[in-house]
């Protein structure tokens, strides 16, 4: 037929009959047949859901390839996506759940909104039709959500979803969010939608401001409902800012609001808060009507950032009393970036910052709260209580910036101590005995003497009858445990210096008739350590008053009046000549100087005339007994005696034993006389007389017990340090070499070097001259070494040619506990003088250990460390090296009661 042409017509049959067909209702559509120019076409097989009047003229769907292409060839249009769109919207309404899921599927499979507007096919869990420009959420899986009309989001229905899945043959809701992308659906984010309602409240609020309290409880319903459904504890993100009304009327962020009044176990920040600011609590649950049970609410309330326990924040601190002890704090020379300081003066007059993690509003709590609710509060944080103390502020930043400097460099590999323990121990706020004020915690005991001096020295009054304290079932122990851990005492001793001058100054009319006068001064001197630091020291040596006891009668006298009496040997009409300190014997007579300045009595300030005695026919036996006793007394003094003052105390000295003895005495303008009884001496230069009547004994006169006593009483005197007890113990033993080793670790070596100097063979003086320490020169970071060329560029000198040739600086002094160093082994090389004769093939002269680890000992004593010399003790006790030292002389003695290892700071090896 091809080959047929009408006459003088050049076209084809085929194009013929085309354009007799376009003439023609030939087209089979959804209502029949249509001409090809009446009929619409449609992308993708629609027959079976595009159906009825409406879509009368869409064309039905053939997949045969010759089929399609006679349709384009007879020019059938697609019908416009708008148009279509138009007409699924009408009929949306009207299709079930497995119709909208199946006619979504079609449309997306088929490319056919491509990034147009889609058709109102979605619908949320009350069915009703998603609008196309609402933010639509795909539901949490297992859960149905609704959310108020006036929230523009919307919540896809969840079985319209799992008809999808199915559709889409998909399982993760994250592939089918991707299906729906051209219908703007979104994977289920709870914090995105807590943020989008809180939005549009906000919108709503700015349009009609007298109802933003009925906005806020309906905005906090429509969080209370997708709380509520939460498949899972759902963390909101920090940023997210919720305002919230306040029990007060007013509106503040949730994060900046707490649990009060009327909520469960929010009693103790009722208490802490309340007084500071009221407007600081959220809305009472009377008020919110979502839920009856204030225990869910409270959960709510706490998840949208509301808080039930006193927030942690980040704060610039400008408290220039913690500043001070910051600094104290620190090690110096202190690396602040590339830069070092070397005192804590150069970082307190630069410019700087201090940055700590403290307790929101914890000054104004300390100021105006009840202090059992502190006390509640604290107890409940115990264990941070202990990481403040014994880590410190670990996220804590100082930062300085020096003159001609621009940029602030922060402080290196250091610990800040904790502002919020500081500022708890430091401030006043504990209620005391008997004072009408409170007190600073550090400054007080529980210790029961102190009750009746307080408030001199505070003794806590808490009630433990208060509300708080019961409701929270806290007992005696757990208060006294939990103050304790923010400064306040558990024992006398325990106190600070300033609290103990405190108490001295003030006790002259707290005790007039010194009756705990005695005890308090003794557990002073038993226990206090180390010297005295203080102002408060200070002011007592100038002004302060003790109890002492003269002429039968006890008073308060200056301490420069008094005298102290170490042991009752002096006799009885020279100590009557003197107020005596009224403290007891044998409590160490420098100690009792250092502490509480009053001097000891001795004959210094007597004057012996004609003195007459009857030397005891014994009192040679006794002398050969002394003689023999004198290297062992050494002995435990010769390691400390640098100058060999006390050996030439004790090689001079001579004690005659006598039956009586007689003599005229003058003190000042007083003369009287002096006849000694029986066990008591009186000192004369470098003589003694003791008046003693042994009892029998065998070989060794100083069996006798109390005679052994009154020779450790005489050496005592002689030398001024208390040894009585160690004299008396070596006196008194069968074998005094193993005496000497086994109580006081003293060896042979030792035992000999004492004897060889009370013969005169002491060495010549030794001066030791510590190197000096090759300075380690730290790398710079390439931001540092930027900043450093930009700063000379700019004519900003250096440090190091800042300080050029100038002078040193004057040197001050300050003790203080130092921080407990590493454990490490340091060894100290001696530089011997060589012979003046020396040899190629002679011995070599030995090195002298004993003069090598004197030095050392001296270099430890120099630098204001305690050493204790152990190059004795071998065997499994030994402790590998041959001095071990400490940072503090308190920290030595508590170890040699101790033993303990962990609390050695150096360990020393003498080469």
């Amino acid at each position: 037929m091809n080959e047929l042409k009408p006459e003088g017509d050049s076209k084809k049959f085929q194009d013929v009959l085309r354009e007799e067909v376009k003439k023609c209702p030939l087209i089979p559509v959804q209502n029949g047949f249509e001409t090809p120019q009446e009929t619409k076409r449609v992308r993708g097989n629609f027959d079976d859901l595009l159906s009825g009047d409406l879509f009368g003229e869409l064309c039905l769907h053939t997949d045969e390839r010759r089929l399609r292409n006679e349709l384009d060839s007879l020019d059938i249009e697609y019908i416009d996506y708008s148009e279509l769109r138009k007409r699924i919207n009408e009929i949306s309404d009207d299709l079930s759940l497995e119709e909208r899921a199946n006619l979504i599927n079609r449309l997306v499979e088929t490319d056919s909104i491509e990034g147009k507007t889609p058709p109102k096919l979605l619908i949320n869990g009350e069915e009703e039709t998603i609008q196309p420009k609402s933010t639509v959420f795909l539901p949490p899986e297992g859960e149905e959500i609704s959310l108020p009309d006036w929230v523009p989001q919307r919540i896809l229905h969840p079985k319209l979803t799992s008809l999808l899945r199915e559709k889409f043959e998909v399982s993760r809701i994250r592939d089918l969010r991707l299906k729906l992308e051209d219908f703007k659906v979104s994977e289920y984010n709870l914090a995105s939608l807590v943020q989008s309602i809180v939005a549009e409240t906000n919108r709503r609020v700015e349009k009609e401001e007298k109802g933003e309290l009925q906005w806020r409880k309906e905005m906090l319903q429509a969080l209370w409902n997708l709380y509520s459904s939460r498949g899972e504890n759902v963390t909101l993100p920090g940023d997210i800012s919720i305002p919230l009304p306040t029990r007060n009327g007013d509106f503040r962020k949730a994060d900046s609001l707490y649990l009060g009044e009327g909520y469960p176990n929010c009693k103790i920040l009722e208490e802490l808060y309340g007084p500071v600011e009221s407007n600081l609590f959220v809305i009472s649950p009377e008020e919110l009507k979502f839920c009856e049970e204030p225990e869910k609410i409270e959960e709510f309330l706490c998840w949208l950032g509301v808080a039930k326990k006193p927030r942690h924040v980040e704060k610039e601190v400008n408290n220039s009393g913690y500043l001070n002890y910051v600094l104290n704090s620190l090690q110096f020379p202190a690396k602040f970036g590339n830069l070092t300081l070397d005192n804590a003066r150069k970082v307190k007059y630069s410019s700087h910052r201090l940055k700590v993690q403290s307790i929101d509003k914890l000054e104004e709590i300390i100021e105006k709260s009840d202090p059992h609710a502190i006390i509640c509060y604290l107890a409940t944080i115990s264990g941070e209580l202990d990481s403040w103390r014994r880590e410190g502020d670990e996220d804590a930043v100082l930062k300085v910036k020096p003159a001609n400097k621009i940029n602030w460099r922060s402080l290196k590999g250091q610990e800040i101590p904790s502002y919020p323990l500081w500022l708890l121990e430091n401030e006043d706020w504990l209620p005391v005995e008997n004072g009408s004020s409170r007190q600073v915690p550090k400054v007080c005991s529980i210790a029961k003497e102190v009750k009746d001096l307080s408030p001199v020295v505070g003794y806590p009054a808490v009630d433990m009858s208060h509300s708080l304290i019961e409701e929270e079932r806290l007992d005696k122990t757990l208060v006294s445990t939990t103050l304790r851990k923010v400064g306040v005492s558990n024992t006398l001793e325990e106190l600070s210096w300033d609290s103990f001058y405190k108490i001295l100054l003030e006790l002259p009319s707290l005790d007039p008739e010194g009756e705990k006068a005695r005890h308090l001064y003794r557990v002073l001197i038993e226990n206090k350590k180390g010297s005295p630091s203080s102002e408060k020291h200070e002011e007592f040596l100038e002004k302060g008053k003790m109890l002492g006891e003269f002429d039968g009668e006890k008073s308060y006298y200056p301490v420069d009046e008094l005298y102290y009496l170490e042991n009752a040997t002096l006799p009885e009409t020279i100590i009557s000549q003197y107020p005596i300190l009224e403290l007891g014997e044998r409590r160490g007579a420098a100690q009792v100087k250092k502490i509480f300045g009053v001097e000891r009595l001795s004959m210094d300030k007597v004057s012996i005339r004609n003195p007459e005695f009857k030397e005891h026919p014994l009192s040679k036996e006794f002398k050969s007994e002394l003689e023999r006793l004198k290297p062992l007394v050494y002995a435990l003094r010769v390691d400390k005696d640098q100058k060999f003052t006390e050996r030439n105390r004790i090689r001079e000295l001579e004690v005659i034993l006598c039956k009586s003895f007689e003599a005229n005495a003058s003190v000042g303008d007083k003369e009287f006389e002096i006849k000694l009884e029986n066990g008591k001496f009186i000192t004369e230069g470098s003589k003694v007389f003791l008046v003693y009547e042994p009892e029998e004994f065998e070989k060794n006169i100083l069996k006798d017990e109390r005679l052994a006593s009154l020779v450790g009483d005489i050496f005592s005197s002689v030398l001024n340090v208390d040894i009585s007890d160690k004299t008396y113990i070596l006196a008194q033993s069968d074998n005094r070499e193993n005496a000497l080793r086994f109580t006081e670790g003293i060896g042979e070596e030792a035992l000999n070097k004492a004897r060889k100097y009370l013969q005169g063979k002491e060495d010549s003086e030794i001066t030791f001259v510590a190197p000096e320490p090759t300075p380690v020169e730290e790398k710079e970071t390439e931001e540092e070494k930027k900043e450093e060329r930009e700063e000379r560029e700019r004519g900003v000198e250096s440090e190091e040619e800042q300080k050029g040739e100038k002078e040193i600086e004057s040197v001050k002094i300050r003790e203080k506990e130092m921080p407990v160093s590493e454990k490490r082994n340091i060894e100290i090389r001696r530089v011997t003088k060589r012979s003046e004769t020396p040899t190629s093939t002679g011995p070599r002269k030995r090195a002298d250990a004993d003069l090598a680890e004197k030095i050392s000992l001296k270099f430890e004593e120099e630098n204001n460390r305690s050493p204790i010399p152990v190059s004795h003790i071998q065997g499994g006790g030994a402790y590998g090296c041959d001095i071990i030292s400490f940072e503090t002389e308190s920290k030595m003695n508590k170890f040699k009661d101790e033993a303990n290892p962990e609390m050695i700071d150096r360990f020393i090896e003498v080469k």
